[in-house]
């Protein structure tokens, strides 16, 4: 049994409940890189202490972090804006590790840009109550799109230079702190 929502707060009281517990939650857009302080205030720490497991959707924040322009049906605020653009500014300066050259003399390819669906798909079930992490996808395109996201090699240095920049909440649990 459990809730499935697009809000911490309908959840938080039935952490407290003894007659009926929930086995887990599906909570959308609660717990991504441009949304999870709610999450982590008290809905998170407790569920990993009762044992009940959140499963993240929206982890791409309703698209905004693969490109969208909405957030829960509405369109994106300028502050929402602002953040994202500074996130994406950061992704940027990280390029993505190269692979090794191939023996033959083959020019080097051009470093390419950590992309920011890689860091909002590996962020989100990083915390130990969170047992999936679900994007949405509308084609067969996007879910290609979403293995290889979750496959990348997300630079230590992004995660620090996210921490350094206050985008993401001090308790935020992030890779390099596995």
């Amino acid at each position: 049994m459990g809730l499935g929502v697009n809000r911490v707060e309908p959840v938080e009281p039935t952490l407290g409940l003894s007659e009926v517990k929930p086995d887990g939650t599906l909570l959308a857009g609660c717990h991504s890189l441009l949304d999870h302080e709610a999450a982590l205030r008290q809905l998170m720490p407790a569920s990993e202490g009762k044992g009940i497991d959140i499963i993240i959707g929206g982890p791409y924040s309703s698209g905004n972090l693969a490109g969208g322009n909405q957030v829960a049906y509405a369109k994106t605020s300028p502050e929402i804006i602002v953040r994202l653009d500074r996130i994406k500014a950061l992704s940027d300066r990280r390029p993505m590790p190269m692979p090794m050259p191939m023996p033959m003399p083959m020019p080097m390819p051009m470093p390419m840009p950590m992309p920011i669906t890689a860091a909002a798909l590996q962020f989100s079930p990083v915390h130990p109550a969170t047992v999936a992490a679900i994007p949405g996808a509308s084609r067969l395109k996007r879910i290609r799109e979403d293995i290889q996201a979750i496959e990348r090699v997300v630079p230590d240095e992004f995660w620090h230079d996210l921490r350094k920049a206050d985008l993401v909440a001090a308790n935020a649990l992030l890779l390099i702190d596995l």
